[in-house]
């Protein structure tokens, strides 16, 4: 049998699922690589796995063409793909480097990981708008956290710059996202494109972020950078600091039962590049475990592969609707003798579950595993 293609997922997303606590309410690391039988990455079928395949949406209003510096930098490499470099796309960054001695040699120990790449490398410069939406997600606590982890590719004196937007649910797609109209939730600073080339002796972050064109002002600025060894003459380009991954959150306690979507905007200057990775919504309520508001409704084992047990303390179950992450309806079950329902069907993810008992409606969330 020949198999042309083949399905490699570096760090497996559902053992993260396995050992993922219960007040996990979405959560996508960009973990899964799709590779052709000459072990190259194919971009295309790699989004489809990381992007499409589990509801998210990428949307790009970039129509002009990459700069002709990076075509010929990139153009002859077998990675290279003029469409998929103008939008969102899964690719591998440096996620640490080990120094270690051996006798008189230094051996550097790279480990890679994927996350998701977004370059502003076009012509001419500010004309990149790239768009990430992630699916619904229900909040019903009062105590959620939004957080995630990015870097830029080069810096920092070529830092490119994003928004975080947190929008109300409903099934919105990034091409129509209002973002003229709201106020974003988090800025990352950017520096301007006319003052990207300071003095590139100086290797001090707080001399460059100080004096050279970083801005909004009421941004937030990538910090993880590790100056490269001296050159000959016993100097640092600033440009050249080795980039390492930050986490950052944003707090959503003040929103309760709604549906939400959380929308990365990438829309830089000419700089380089952002990466993203790891975004995760956590809910510090028990949910999966316990019931929302009165704290007795039980969902085991959560994870589940085949069945789903229900106990809802002193009420009785009646009616159970299931629901998936972007909020689509699935089914619903009317329980007869038993509190316990089939998942053995559904897609490997994450569900909402509504309960209607004798004296009350209850919700919380399950993870359907492998």
């Amino acid at each position: 049998m020949n198999i042309t293609k083949r399905i490699f997922p570096f760090l497996f997303l559902f053992s993260f699922c396995l050992n993922a606590q219960n007040d996990t309410l979405l959560y996508n690391g960009f973990d899964y690589a799709y590779y052709s039988t000459d072990g190259l990455i194919d971009y295309e079928e790699t989004n489809n796995l990381n992007i499409s395949f589990q509801d998210w949406e990428i949307y790009s209003d970039n129509f002009a063409p990459l700069s002709p510096y990076v075509v010929n930098l990139f153009k002859n490499s077998e990675y290279y793909d003029e469409q998929i470099f103008r939008n969102w796309h899964v690719a591998k960054y440096t996620f640490q480097t080990d120094t270690i001695s051996d006798g008189d040699s230094t051996i550097y120990e790279i480990t890679l990981v994927h996350g998701l790449r977004s370059f502003s490398w076009v012509d001419p410069a500010d004309s990149v708008l790239n768009i990430l939406l992630s699916p619904n997600v229900w909040i019903a606590g009062d105590s959620s956290i939004l957080r995630w982890k990015s870097m830029p590719m080069q810096g920092p004196r070529h830092q490119d710059g994003y928004q975080v937007y947190i929008i109300e649910g409903g099934g919105k797609q990034a091409v129509t996202l209002p973002l003229g109209n709201i106020e974003p939730d988090f800025v990352m600073k950017r520096m301007s494109v006319l003052n990207g080339y300071p003095d590139t002796t100086n290797n001090s972050f707080a001399y460059i972020e100080k004096n050279f064109g970083f801005y909004p002002e009421n941004g937030v600025m990538h910090t993880n950078y590790i100056p490269r060894q001296l050159d000959l003459d016993g100097k640092v380009d600033s440009a050249y600091q080795h980039t390492f991954m930050q986490e950052f959150e944003i707090n959503l306690s003040h929103i309760r039962d709604k549906y939400i979507q959380v929308a990365f905007v990438h829309n830089s200057y000419d700089n380089y590049g952002i990466v993203l990775d790891d975004i995760l919504i956590l809910s510090s309520g028990i949910l999966g475990t316990e019931e929302i508001k009165n704290n007795n409704v039980r969902l085991f084992p959560n994870p589940s592969k085949n069945f789903l047990d229900i106990e809802l303390g002193s009420d009785v179950p009646l009616i159970v609707d299931i629901f998936d992450i972007s909020g689509k309806f699935i089914e619903s079950i009317r329980l007869k003798g038993s509190n316990q329902i089939d998942v053995s069907k559904y897609r490997p993810g994450y569900y909402l579950i509504k309960v209607t008992g004798q004296k009350d409606h209850y919700s919380a969330t399950f993870i359907k595993k492998n």
